[in-house]
């Protein structure tokens, strides 16, 4: 059986190509999930999971069903997982959830598909999206082959960087991005789709010309980021307000996810170019020490220690085998202490002078 759950069609597409291909019954999980339902699923002895990928993983709410939810006949499992550039290390995770389910694990396919998440990237245009679809027909049929001979999918790749992104920016990426408070209706809503044609609650006039009054309050210039910005900018010049666009690497971010987490994280969470960039370099040069240490054979296990709430060992994936034992041995905390914004970016700017 072909399971699936869908944000924007992108898995639905996916997963129907693939039970066509192997002909097999194909499963909508979403109003299974919206329901609660949990009742037993009966799937035969494959079952072929597809979904989006949010912050690196499969969905929580996917992954919070499975749990809950038996798999009547199941025996191995594989997962199918489209993005809009990569899936991080969701391969381990899934790995151990299919262990969870007492499945044989089958792997993890990688499948490239139109970018959907408005609230932080450029949804690209239609032609563009076609042309994405199309590039990802190879990509499909080698999981469709891999399907119907019964095989698993190769390992996908599973770097540092990609442990970081599915392990403890997850969390992180979860509770300020993934969400859905700044899109709403009203029970006006009839929903006859001309907002999404015509674009026409994306600018509206009264919100604009509130948000405009506002920013004649601001102190100094007001810069503008995302993929909007001419636009934006040509109407607060128009209106008297002085502004400015963001550095070029900015103006075609999206705007709303730069607000949401700035209007979370407080006012120290907007930083200027060059900030940036010296943050960018202070990485590169913890990342350089970090190889090299590694590369000269020294695993000493001397995690950051704020707390019993607030350590190292909280994320990572190899505290069982590690046994860290603080004064054995080599092992040591390494206690960092709370620093403010500013004393932080005073420190970096000295690393680079």
């Amino acid at each position: 059986m072909v399971l699936y759950f869908t944000g924007t069609g992108n898995s639905r597409y996916l997963a129907r190509r693939i039970a066509e291909g192997l002909e097999m019954p194909l499963y909508d999980l979403n109003a299974y999930i919206k329901a609660g339902d949990t009742a037993p699923v009966q799937t035969g002895r494959d079952v072929v999971l597809v979904t989006p990928t949010y912050a690196w993983r499969i969905p929580r709410v996917v992954s919070g069903w499975l749990g809950k939810t038996a798999l009547t006949g199941a025996e191995r499992i594989w997962f199918v997982m489209d993005c809009g550039s990569e899936i991080g290390n969701a391969a381990g995770y899934n790995r151990q959830l299919a262990a969870q389910k007492h499945l044989h694990y089958m792997g993890t396919a990688q499948i490239i598909m139109p970018e959907n998440y408005i609230a932080m990237f450029n949804a690209p245009q239609k032609e563009q999206a076609r042309s994405i679809v199309e590039q990802a027909e190879p990509e499909l049929q080698k999981v469709l082959t891999r399907l119907k001979a019964g095989q698993e999918f190769p390992p996908p790749r599973e770097n540092l960087y990609d442990r970081l992104m599915s392990g403890p920016v997850n969390p992180v990426f979860y509770r300020f991005f993934v969400k859905a408070d700044a899109f709403r209706a009203t029970d006006a809503c009839i929903g006859c789709g001309h907002c999404k044609s015509a674009g026409c609650c994306v600018f509206n006039d009264d919100q604009v010309n509130e948000a405009a009054a506002k920013l004649r309050e601001a102190d100094g210039p007001v810069t503008v980021v995302g993929d909007g910005w001419k636009l934006c900018v040509d109407f607060l010049t128009e209106r008297g307000i002085p502004c400015a666009a963001a550095a070029a690497h900015l103006r075609l971010q999206s705007a709303v996810g730069v607000a949401m987490a700035a209007e979370r994280l407080g006012p120290e969470a907007l930083v200027s170019a060059q900030r940036l960039g010296r943050l960018a370099a202070h990485t590169r040069r913890v990342l350089e020490d970090v190889g090299r240490e590694l590369a000269a054979g020294n695993i000493a296990a001397d995690p950051f220690w704020r707390g019993p709430d607030h350590n190292a060992c909280q994320w990572c994936e190899y505290a069982a085998a590690c046994h860290f034992e603080e004064g054995r041995g080599g092992d040591r905390r390494r206690f960092l202490p709370a620093v403010r914004g500013e004393e932080f970016w005073q420190a970096v700017a000295k690393e680079q002078v």
